[in-house]
């Protein structure tokens, strides 16, 4: 099954993200995921990330088991969040590793550059 992002729609601070499934057979069914815009902002989530996210969200489900309307929850929020944070750590860890060449010149207690 494949998901269209098909626009949005907000009430109050309730966004709901409108996509539609294309079927096997070709037909097209409507699905909706609302998210709560006070939580999105609470939890550092971007209103320009939200309908990708929710777009896995409906993804994750499988074929079988997606109800045609679902919430975005504080919990998944949490969660995607913390996965974000953790993403982000690990990146800057790597960043701050030092190259094989400055690994190299520690480990011999020599510079990495020749001398004349």
């Amino acid at each position: 099954m494949n998901f269209v992002f098909t626009g949005f729609q907000q009430t109050d601070n309730m966004r709901r993200f409108c996509f539609e499934a294309v079927l096997a057979d070709r037909s097209r069914r409507a699905y909706v995921v609302t998210a709560d815009i006070g939580l999105l902002r609470k939890h550092m989530i971007g209103l320009q990330d939200a309908p990708l996210i929710c777009l896995h969200l409906l993804e994750d489900n499988g074929e079988t088991t997606v109800p045609n309307h679902q919430m975005f929850t504080e919990e998944q929020m949490r969660r995607y969040a913390a996965d974000r944070s953790a993403k982000k750590e690990a990146s800057a860890a790597k960043a701050r590793r030092p190259g094989p060449r400055a690994r190299a010149a520690q480990s011999k207690g020599t510079s990495q550059w020749a001398t004349p």
